[in-house]
């Protein structure tokens, strides 16, 4: 019998390719979406710190730039002028009008306190480097239907047109009559200068009295920066910043810039000593009448408030700022609070009734006004 041989033939088996199931997919989309939620809200909150301290820091430095330049002002307040011819009222006329811009008085450091908690203004006098206003005796006065020659101690520094004030320090309620300076011409004293009547600075109906048997000194006024710091705000929305103004004499015009951004509030004090004891015992907004009170001023006390500029969703700020002056030197002002054992002074916030989303830095330095004391 014949053997057959064969294979075996198998029927080919059935691979079926197995997928993600419905339920499968649905986990890994909803398990990414909580992953992508989970990512957003890390971010979100990585960014907000990030503003919010860069914007702490940006009102850090914008502050501590503002205060070191009202106190750099400060300390230079008075550099030419004398203690002894501080406190006048200044008088001048231009073609027969008042003159606007000038200050009231001439005074180193002037404060203007602002209104209903309003930021206050401060204004400094003080000589330039290449200008010093020296206070100069007049020796001898000279007069005639034309003008007046005044012989002084010295002529340093005076040109001609330069705007000049005339000081009678015996006098304290007396006016320091600005007048516009002309150098004589050749011939006449070396030391003298001239005010020549004519209808713009120096009308003859205005010409001062002057008595050389007691001291009586010329300052020349063109010499002066004359400099106001202020808060400026230009309405809604707006960036609060310090503001800066520089006054000339001559054209009576002021050069506007502004300084730093993120500044509400600015607030001042007068320091005086007023019983000569060389420790500042009064702290006041109120400017002096007198030569003598002016005499009295010895420091100037300055706080700055810097506010971010990053509103925050939650309410940061408890609580409105004071500034706390303490209890050791007596403070006169109807602004201040009594803070437990210490004075207290509100501060601006920089208006509006959300300012409780922003944060805030408070700057405080006493600055001694060293040219106003230094000199007699």
């Amino acid at each position: 019998m014949m053997k057959t041989t064969g294979r075996r033939t198998r029927a080919p088996s059935r691979q079926t390719v197995q997928g993600f199931t419905l339920v499968e997919f649905l986990v890994g989309a909803g398990l990414g979406l909580v992953s992508m939620v989970l990512i957003a809200t890390v971010l979100a909150s990585a960014e907000k710190n990030k503003r919010s301290s860069s914007s702490g820091a940006d009102a850090d430095v914008a502050g501590s730039l503002a205060i070191f330049e009202l106190e750099r002002a400060v300390k230079n307040a008075g550099y030419g002028l004398s203690a002894s011819t501080s406190g006048c009222a200044l008088t001048a006329t231009f073609n027969g009008l008042a003159v606007p811009g000038i200050p009231t008085k001439l005074a180193s450091v002037q404060i203007r306190a602002g209104a209903a908690g309003a930021p206050d203004q401060l204004r400094v006098l003080t000589g330039s480097p290449a200008r010093i206003p020296l206070p100069m005796q007049i020796k001898a006065v000279t007069s005639d239907a034309f003008g007046s020659t005044y012989g002084l101690s010295s002529r340093l520094g005076v040109i001609n047109n330069d705007l000049m004030a005339v000081v009678i320090p015996s006098d304290p309620q007396s006016s320091c009559v600005l007048f516009q300076a002309t150098l004589p011409t050749s011939g006449a004293a070396t030391n003298a200068i001239q005010r020549v009547n004519d209808t713009k600075w120096n009308l003859r109906t205005q010409a001062p009295s002057v008595d050389v048997s007691k001291p009586v000194y010329v300052i020349n006024l063109t010499g002066l920066q004359d400099t106001t710091f202020s808060i400026a705000n230009t309405g809604q929305g707006k960036q609060h910043r310090l503001h800066r103004a520089e006054f000339d004499w001559l054209t009576l015009a002021s050069s506007e810039q502004d300084l730093h951004a993120g500044i509400v509030d600015l607030r001042a004090y007068y320091g005086l000593d007023t019983n000569n004891d060389q420790t500042v015992d009064v702290y006041t907004k109120e400017a002096q009448t007198t030569t003598a009170g002016w005499q009295q001023l010895r420091t100037v006390r300055l706080a700055l408030l810097a506010r971010s500029a990053h509103f925050e969703k939650e309410q940061v700020t408890a609580t409105a700022p004071l500034w706390n002056l303490g209890r050791a030197v007596e403070v006169k002002g109807a602004d201040v609070k009594d803070c437990e054992d210490d004075h207290c002074v509100p501060l601006n916030t920089g208006g509006g009734t959300d300012w409780r989303h922003y944060r805030y830095k408070l700057f405080d330095v006493v600055v001694p006004v060293r040219n106003h004391v230094w000199t007699p």
